[in-house]
């Protein structure tokens, strides 16, 4: 592959924050569709490799200091009373409701002769 690409390659390097190698790759760009293709030898007289060093880039830093600013707003007008709970009643009280629905739906399965209106008495 590398004469089929005329001796050219990429060799990456990716480096950490600190400017150590993490990693290393070797990439041979062939324009040829054949692999094994016959090549001159006019055409691998000298290797053109090209190098990329990519350091690692430092994400958006988060802003915590107007978060802060915002919690503390909140704060102070849940002290004041001056937040309301608009929730549903479903948002609010899911945690009551759902283990109720559970029993009943358990309890009208284990009795499928209370469901039949008690046909025992045939």
């Amino acid at each position: 592959m590398l004469a089929e690409a005329k001796l050219n390659d990429l060799l990456s390097v990716s480096l950490d924050y600190s400017g150590r190698v993490i990693g290393v790759t070797l990439v041979i760009a062939s324009t040829s569709t054949c692999e094994g293709a016959a090549v001159p030898l006019s055409n691998l007289k000298e290797f053109t490799t090209a190098v990329h060093v990519r350091p690692t880039e430092m994400g958006p830093m988060p802003d915590t200091a107007s978060y802060i600013q915002k919690l503390e707003r909140e704060k102070e007008a849940k002290e004041r009373g001056e937040v309301k709970d608009n929730r549903s009643i479903l948002a609010k009280y899911w945690m009551y409701i759902v283990p109720v629905v559970i029993l009943l739906m358990i309890s009208s399965m284990t009795n499928p002769e209370a469901a039949n209106g008690g046909g025992a008495g045939r």
